[in-house]
């Protein structure tokens, strides 16, 4: 399954700090396949992890709002009618 711009997102600030999906695990107080299914669209992003990352990543005004419409656009259900 794809990984969504969400995931991206989180996967670059990790690369950038040489962190691991187990550190934001950590981060977070959750587990590894956790993470995996927000980043993959099998979970919704927790309401606390925004400020968490902001805070955490000590983040500039831009990059707030790119997460924040990242959240929202992760958030959106597709349906398809077969």
């Amino acid at each position: 399954m794809a990984i969504t711009e969400y995931g991206e997102f989180i996967r670059s600030l990790r690369k950038k700090r040489k962190e691991t999906i187990e550190d934001s695990a950590k981060l977070f107080n959750v587990s590894v396949p956790f993470v995996s299914a927000v980043k993959k669209k099998k979970k919704k992003v927790p309401q606390g992890w925004y400020h968490k990352i902001v805070k955490y990543y000590d983040m500039r005004i831009d990059e707030k709002k790119k997460k924040e419409k990242l959240i929202l656009k992760s958030d959106k259900k597709i349906t398809f009618n077969v």
